[in-house]
């Protein structure tokens, strides 16, 4: 968890299930809420999901830069 990525979806005001969303729409059409946590809590670690973290990196910090996060 060392991207901190729960507290920065509260810091700008976004839930998982609006991530899940952002990524099912950026490709990742088989991510679901569980896997999407799992993820988060860091209990996979794969190529895979370093690529998912990635893409959440990229969904989440127009979001920061908005709000001056």
């Amino acid at each position: 968890m060392g991207r901190n990525i729960k507290f920065r979806l509260m810091r700008i005001g976004k839930t998982q299930r609006w991530l899940n969303d952002e990524l099912r729409e950026a490709g990742y059409k088989s991510m679901n809420p569980p896997y999407l946590s799992a993820i988060i809590n860091g209990h996979y670690k794969t190529k895979t999901t370093e690529a998912i973290l990635d893409k959440i990196e990229e969904i989440i910090k127009p979001y920061e830069k908005q709000k001056g996060a």
